[in-house]
């Protein structure tokens, strides 16, 4: 029977402070562990995994601006010798148009 442990935390922050324009950081941690990572006698026993994504999100003109710019990063890290991944993207866009719902 394999043995798997996960935690995960996670934390999002949104700038407010006057002058500032709006930014939004979101991230996350998970940490798992597993005993049996291959469901078979071969490779590592036990391994932990450490995962990190994170987004950034900026509005130069604010939220209710058109253009937006994002940052996104992932980070996969593993204890044994079985893999590890770091990717970032970033892009930026325009908001052609906005539907407002009234109620």
């Amino acid at each position: 029977m394999s043995g798997v442990g996960a935690c995960v935390a996670s934390c999002r922050c949104r700038s407010g402070s006057p002058g500032v324009k709006p930014v939004d950081l979101n991230g996350q941690y998970l940490r798992k562990t597993d005993s049996r990572p291959f469901f078979g006698g071969a490779g590592p026993r036990e391994t932990d995994v450490d995962m990190v994504p994170g987004e950034l999100t900026w509005a130069p003109q604010g939220p209710t601006g058109r253009w937006f710019v994002n940052e996104l990063h992932n980070g996969v890290r593993s204890d044994a010798a079985v893999f590890r991944v770091r990717q970032s993207w970033c892009d930026h866009g325009v908001l052609m148009a906005r539907t407002i719902a009234k109620g």
